[in-house]
Formats: structure tokens, sequence, C-alpha cells
């Protein structure tokens, strides 16, 4: 029984996440119903009117800091996110089965700004916790998507630490998640000691002209921490020893 008892006291000393689903998009709440905080999907597979997703009051620019996000339930988790170096956000008017795309912030590079970067930073989060990040990135214009780049991260991150966007000149990209294309995930990002997670973009310049890396939002899931899970597990069966004695 003192078994058991020493278990359950050892779980409630795991840390926790703050968050387990958070979902950001840069339309605002003014888009004449075109956007809600409800009807959007996201690339991490979730349908539309499933999820809450947090919607920025009024447009800016660079992006404006939020603070205080709610998370997919719709409660408040603490968490907020901050910008630099995202201007926008553009609207395209782009008819897109993705309604998430339909505005983009963006970074934007050509033979004057060869070296422009953006970024965006989640903080709040609890120190040392897991996530998974997926950011949809694509710059639709007339029709036409532009977005040739790239986002890295300085976190500690398992799947690398730079990931290449291509969706140059291809509209299908508007209507279907397409990973590299319109989206990128980073997974099992860990928050630093600070609690947050900072990701930065550079648009690459590939003829010296225009050429922008979108941000329309991103999705951040907690991911449970494998000691977490095995201590819950060791729990339940404690629980059921001492029922049957």
């Amino acid at each position: 029984m003192q078994w058991g008892l020493s278990l359950l006291a050892a779980i409630t000393l795991v840390p926790t996440a703050n968050a387990v689903v958070i979902n950001y998009s840069v339309h605002h709440a003014d888009d004449n119903g075109i956007v809600t905080s409800t009807n959007l999907s996201g690339p991490n597979g979730v349908a539309a009117g499933v999820e809450t997703w947090n919607l920025p009051t009024a447009s800016g620019e660079p992006l404006l800091t939020q603070s205080n996000l709610l998370d997919a339930t719709g409660a408040t988790t603490g968490v907020g996110v901050s910008f630099s170096g995202i201007g926008g956000p553009d609207d395209w008017g782009y008819n897109s089965t993705l309604k998430l795309l339909w505005r983009s912030g963006r970074v934007f590079s050509n033979d004057t700004y060869a070296n422009s970067a953006g970024s965006f930073t989640i903080n709040g989060l609890t120190p040392g916790a897991t996530f998974n990040l997926w950011i949809a990135s694509s710059h639709l214009a007339s029709g036409i998507a532009r977005n040739l780049g790239d986002w890295t991260t300085a976190n500690t991150n398992t799947t690398g630490a730079s990931v290449i966007m291509n969706n140059t000149g291809n509209e299908t990209n508007g209507s279907t998640w397409v990973l590299g294309a319109n989206y990128t995930l980073f997974e099992n990002i860990v928050a630093n000691g600070s609690g947050q997670i900072t990701m930065t973009s550079h648009a690459l310049i590939p003829n010296l002209t225009d050429s922008r890396v979108g941000f329309n939002g991103f999705q951040l899931v907690n991911v449970p921490e494998p000691s977490s899970a095995a201590l819950l597990g060791l729990g339940a069966f404690a629980l059921i020893l001492r029922r049957r004695k």
C-alpha cells in the first residue's frame, strides 16, 4: 500500500506543460465572416470547427504581440506570442480551401534587403517541456504562391534546426497541405529555461527580385514526457493492487 502511495506522490512531482494544444492565425476578427475562431483547419489534421483558434483583434505592422492565448478547448493558458520582422498581414483575397492561408504575414527579401529575417517567439511555456510545432507558411499573391526560404530554431530539436520551404508558383498548395511547401513541422522542440520557443525565417533570393516567406499561423501541441506516461501507468497499477487488498 505504501509503495502505491509513494508512486502516486511521485506522479505529482512530475512537471507538466501548461498548454496541450494552441492554435494561432494571423487573420484578424474583421474578416467579414470569412474567418472565425472555429472554422479554421490546420496542417496537424484537426477538422475545421472542432478547435478554437486565436485571432488578432486588429491588423498590425509588424504583427501584434498577444498574451494569454486560448487552448484548443477555449481555456486560457498564460502563453503568449511576440513577433519581430514579420510584416503584414497581407490579404490576397485568395479563395483557398485552406482558409488559414487567406492572410499571411511575410518576411521579405530582394536585392536591397538581402539578409532580412523575421521571427516569432512563443513564451510562457513550461521550461523543459517538449512540443511539436506546425507552421503554416505560404504567401499567396493574385493566385500565385511565393514562398522560398527556410524556418530555423535555436531551441533543442530532435528533427534538425532548419527546414526549407518551397511553394513558388504552385497554386494547388492553396487547397491541400503539403509538407515543405505550405507548412513545416518541427518535432520535439524543447522550451528553453525561460519557457520560450523562438522560430526564425529567412527569405531566399534566387534571382535578386521579390522573394517572400509567408507566416499564416501555427499549431503547438504538447508532447507528454515518457517518464510521465510510465509513472501514470504504474500509479494506476498501484491503485488496482490497493483495491484488491
